[in-house]
């Protein structure tokens, strides 16, 4: 058991988690694409608003955490 590369894995699924989801509204050809990829289209998300810029919170939170993760190993 090697404890850096457990917590490399972890920090990896939050990132894989966020990438996953966000290019599952690119490629999905019955989805219409990022324009439809907003607060308005996607209600089963909580969304952060920053003027015109709209980011799902768990994108914020799941990044944070990886890249916690990832300044811990360092």
């Amino acid at each position: 058991f090697d404890s850096h590369i457990f917590w490399l894995l972890i920090a990896g699924y939050f990132f894989g988690l966020v990438l996953e989801d966000f290019i599952w509204f690119i490629v999905n050809p019955e989805w219409g694409g990022l324009k439809r990829f907003n607060s308005k289209y996607v209600y089963w998300h909580n969304w952060i608003k920053l003027g015109k810029l709209e980011i799902p919170d768990f994108f914020i939170y799941f990044t944070a955490i990886g890249t916690s993760i990832l300044v811990f190993l360092a």
